[in-house]
């Protein structure tokens, strides 16, 4: 099995090579382009060359022969644009299996860590509930002494009318059975 710096490199091996490829055929449409234009111009002179030294049926001839010679490097140029769209297709793979292994890479050098770092935060989060739960059965935070006289008598008053609701009710069901 491959470890990721043998895989890297290998994609990067066939990204270098498509893309070699990719401008040799560039440049080889481009001397295709130029040999066209060549040939088409020395087409034309030759056939202006006949036309004032030969008859009809030479001019003929070579137009024919010009015609030929388009429809061969039209069919060439269209080969072209197809090795050209698939080489792009390679290209844009090999690329795309290239994020794939730095991706890879990536989450494998995190991987590790996690499992310290997961169960740590675990633990902070508990702990900081229990905080909670703690200061919430203590009342931490609220100290009777720090309220003023008047809240501190409105507090009593409110539990000793609370304290005698609860002793009527209870009177009144005990008596009523």
């Amino acid at each position: 099995m491959l470890n990721q710096d043998q895989i890297e490199k290998k994609y990067k091996r066939e990204f270098d090579k498509k893309k070699n490829e990719y401008n040799i055929s560039q440049a080889e449409n481009i001397k295709r382009s130029k040999a066209f234009d060549n040939l088409y111009s020395e087409i034309t002179l030759s056939r202006k060359e006949k036309n004032e030294n030969s008859n009809e049926e030479n001019y003929s001839s070579s137009y024919e022969r010009v015609l030929k010679r388009k429809l061969e490097i039209s069919k060439k140029n269209k080969a072209l644009d197809l090795e050209n769209k698939a080489k792009e297709k390679l290209k844009k793979e090999a690329t795309g299996k290239l994020k794939k292994a730095v991706a890879k890479k990536i989450w494998l050098a995190i991987a590790p860590h996690l499992v310290y770092i997961i169960p740590i935060l675990l633990i902070i989060l508990f702990l900081f509930f229990i905080i909670i739960y703690i200061s919430s059965i203590f009342d931490v935070g609220r100290n009777y002494d720090s309220y003023s006289e008047d809240e501190k008598t409105y507090s009593r008053e409110i539990k000793e009318e609370y304290d005698e609701n609860i002793k009527e009710d209870y009177d009144s069901e005990y008596w009523e059975d």
